[in-house]
């Protein structure tokens, strides 16, 4: 049966304690982050999802966990992202699916990917203007001398 590495994101930071709690949950946690507010599992199942919600329902009693995602990428570079809805945001997004004719992840994913081109958009209009006030208040020859070794 594969093994999947699983990483864990809580909520808040964690005790010493509570994460023993969770080893005698889930078995070993072979690695900790540092800050103590995300650690990793290592879970085997047949498939990365079903590896998924056995650490939900193992963790779920022990530790303030806000969401889990695979560490590596599966075949087709893509990870698996799981966190909790409210019963509100499940409906509206089964509504969309519904009235799209899609499913559910699809309506996510399309939803993060667009969050994502705004922000990248967003991103590059502030270069962009730091850029054309850098030109503006700086002479060109004198920037080529900034950025030369």
């Amino acid at each position: 049966m594969p093994v999947y590495e699983i990483e864990i994101f809580l909520v808040r930071l964690t005790g010493l304690v509570q994460l023993r709690t969770a080893a005698e949950r889930t078995g070993p946690i072979p690695r900790v982050i540092p800050d103590l507010d995300r650690f990793a599992v290592l879970a085997t199942a047949d498939d990365r999802g079903r590896a998924i919600r056995r650490t939900w329902r193992r963790l779920s009693q022990a530790l303030p966990v806000v969401a889990l995602w695979n560490a590596f990428p599966d075949s087709e570079g893509n990870y698996t992202l799981s966190f909790p809805l409210t019963a509100d945001a499940a409906h509206r997004i089964s509504f969309h699916a519904v009235r799209g004719g899609c499913t559910p992840e699809t309506v996510l994913r399309d939803a993060i990917a667009e969050a994502l081109a705004r922000d990248r958009s967003s991103r590059r209009a502030q270069l962009d203007s730091r850029i054309n006030a850098l030109l503006r208040d700086f002479p060109r020859d004198e920037i080529k001398r900034g950025l030369s070794p």
